[in-house]
């Protein structure tokens, strides 16, 4: 997904970290293209 630089899965916890560029994209079009993608997401934005 264009503005994505870096994921992280944490498949104990059942949740992914992703550093993006917000001049790209953001916290809700990363939320629903996971979602879309079969995995129900919820956004929490955190950092800055």
């Amino acid at each position: 997904m264009p503005g994505v630089a870096h994921t992280e899965i944490d498949l104990k916890t059942a949740t992914v970290t992703v550093t993006f560029d917000a001049d790209h994209t953001s916290v809700p079009m990363l939320a629903r293209t996971i979602t879309d993608a079969g995995f129900p997401a919820v956004a929490a934005a955190r950092g800055g």
